[in-house]
């Protein structure tokens, strides 16, 4: 069967809903209940507006952000709440919500080591070749480790920020 641009582009669609409802199930304490999944993969906009309703007051500002982006993908035909998928695109929807699953406990796993690398690794900062031109925040970030171990080093190393 070949592939048309309108399918491709239900199956983006049900691919950025199902990414939602990962977002969606990541701040919510404990998960979402598994009717409110089956039922966003078969009629998103519908649960969706609950959940979110339900979840408007404590939601942190990146979800909100990452919402916005997903939803931006969604064409508006697909915002209707009595817009229903297809049993091929929620599929999709759960490719999706995996996929975003994935990268956000990614994301959640470097937030967490902030990056550096974790206890009895064998990667170590060499902070004899580091360029102390840079403030500190910019070897933090650099280097993945706190602005107070960029200036620790900084002092043993005697320079000043921008030196």
């Amino acid at each position: 069967m070949e592939t048309t641009a309108m399918d491709t582009t239900a199956m983006d669609t049900a691919e950025a809903w199902g990414g939602v409802y990962a977002v969606l199930d990541v701040i919510t304490k404990g998960g979402l209940q598994p009717h409110d999944i089956i039922q966003g993969a078969e009629c998103p906009a519908q649960n969706f507006a609950t959940i979110h309703n339900a979840l408007r007051r404590r939601m942190p500002k990146w979800a909100d952000s990452r919402i916005c982006d997903l939803i931006a993908k969604i064409p508006s035909e697909s915002m209707s709440i009595n817009y229903n998928m297809s049993d091929e695109q929620q599929s999709q929807w759960f490719i999706g919500f995996y996929h975003e699953k994935s990268r956000l406990s990614a994301a959640e796993s470097s937030r967490v080591t902030g990056g550096r690398p974790t206890k009895g690794s064998q990667y170590a900062v060499d902070w004899t070749r580091v360029d102390w031109s840079l403030s500190n925040a910019e070897i933090s970030r650099m280097f993945g480790v706190t602005r107070q171990v960029a200036s620790i080093q900084r002092k043993r190393h005697a320079t000043a920020p921008g030196e």
